[in-house]
């Protein structure tokens, strides 16, 4: 318990994860089985990928601007389209006037493997892939 509180807490003040963002909402909804959405925030905040990023999106721009993480769909989004339950959040930079997306990671609700969104191939693929 103590870690999923730490977890949520680097969450925020890492990459600001949205915690009122609206589709967080079905996580009441869901069986207990399911990764809640903190836990699967914690396994992306383990990432060094994304601490890299959130660190250089902060230094880079000169604190103009700011690495946001919101949920993009949840897993009860997830299986009313037919797909397996997942998290999947959004990696932005958020400017004064625009923002820019840098990523989206899919992390499985029930066995909590991460994929990362390819664009040229249309698919999520798996974390080993998107390292290369």
């Amino acid at each position: 318990m103590k870690e999923i509180l730490i977890g949520s807490v680097l969450m925020l003040a890492l990459v600001g994860c949205d915690e009122k963002n609206k589709d967080a909402r079905s996580q009441a909804d869901k069986p207990q089985s399911q990764l809640t959405r903190n836990q699967a925030g914690k396994i992306l905040d383990d990432l060094p990928e994304i601490v890299k990023w959130s660190n250089d999106v902060r230094n880079a721009s000169g604190d103009k601007a700011v690495p946001v993480c919101k949920v993009d769909r949840t897993p009860v989004d997830c299986e009313a389209d037919g797909e397996a339950p997942a998290w999947i959040f959004k990696f932005e930079q958020s400017y004064k006037n625009r923002t820019i997306l840098w990523q989206r990671f899919r992390v499985d609700a029930v066995s909590g493997d991460v994929t990362i969104w390819n664009p040229y191939k249309g698919k999520f693929v798996p974390l080993s892939e998107w390292r290369k």
